[in-house]
């Protein structure tokens, strides 16, 4: 029995913040472990990684701390804990109370995405202008659209134009403004099956707002890109009251990406979920 975590994990690369089943191969197969050449963040520093092991469906344990902070993996995977001295503990035997080991601040950051291969897919069918690279604009402009859900509030103006400067200087276009049944939300639109397709490839699928999570795009970005999709996330879904700075999500998942965003660069924030 291998000691597996499930496939949208996110691990610490030399290339950025990854899901661990982006390293599993196209063609491998269940059970199979293949020969692999990255460094990943351990508990020294950057160690190099050579295998990847596919596993088959098997039972899994949610283990989940009083900060919100989630791992699921198999019955044999061991994480880091604390009682007096740190020692790897496997999951079963964890027990309400224990001390997890975290790492904060590992600044695990990759570079700004070529756009290259995806330019090249297209040729010349594009209805827009296409960026080299993905950099803090474009990056802003994720989370505001990752953020807003299904619409944004009118009175929002400085994000509205923030995002329609940037959509026309990196896309040649300007997102159209309706008017939505609650008449304080407006939507923002853009009739480009090119620009659609583009963040597709980024990584924003069409996903119902439950399912949505933080995009390669940004896990693998550098620091700049990602405090800016950040930004964008936070000027849509967030709130501030005199002890705290919130940020609301409908996606489990979404939620706990930016709580890993935000540890990634130093920051503890706690998950909770609202009722009501």
């Amino acid at each position: 029995v291998h000691k597996c975590v499930t496939g949208n994990t996110i691990i610490y690369t030399e290339q950025g913040m990854k899901r661990i089943d982006s390293l599993v191969q196209p063609n491998q197969y269940k059970n199979e472990t293949r020969n692999i050449d990255i460094n990943i963040y351990g508990r020294n520093g950057l160690e190099k990684c050579t295998q990847i092991y596919k596993g088959n469906v098997e039972k899994t344990i949610v283990l989940t701390t009083s900060f919100g902070y989630r791992i699921e993996g198999s019955y044999k995977h061991p994480i880091l804990t604390f009682d007096h001295e740190e020692k790897w503990t496997k999951l079963p035997d964890i027990k309400i109370g224990d001390c997890i080991i975290l790492q904060r601040g590992t600044q695990c950051f990759g570079q700004n995405i070529s756009t290259k291969i995806y330019r090249k897919c297209i040729n010349n069918m594009a209805d827009c202008t296409i960026p080299e690279i993905i950099e803090e604009k474009l990056g802003y402009m994720i989370g505001v659209l990752i953020g807003i859900e299904l619409s944004i509030n009118k009175f929002d103006s400085d994000i509205i134009d923030t995002f329609q400067s940037f959509s026309e200087e990196i896309f040649k276009v300007r997102f159209k403004i309706y008017d939505c049944e609650n008449k304080n939300t407006v939507k923002l639109t853009v009739n480009s099956k090119q620009i659609r397709h583009f963040f597709f490839w980024c990584g924003l699928k069409y996903d119902l707002t439950c399912e949505k999570s933080i995009p390669w795009v940004i896990m693998q970005n550098d620091r700049k890109t990602q405090i800016e999709c950040l930004k964008g996330l936070f000027d849509t879904n967030g709130s501030v009251d005199k002890s705290c700075v919130y940020f609301t999500a409908t996606s489990r998942l979404l939620a706990s990406d930016v709580q890993t965003l935000l540890l990634n660069i130093g920051i503890i924030s706690s998950l909770k979920e609202l009722t009501g």
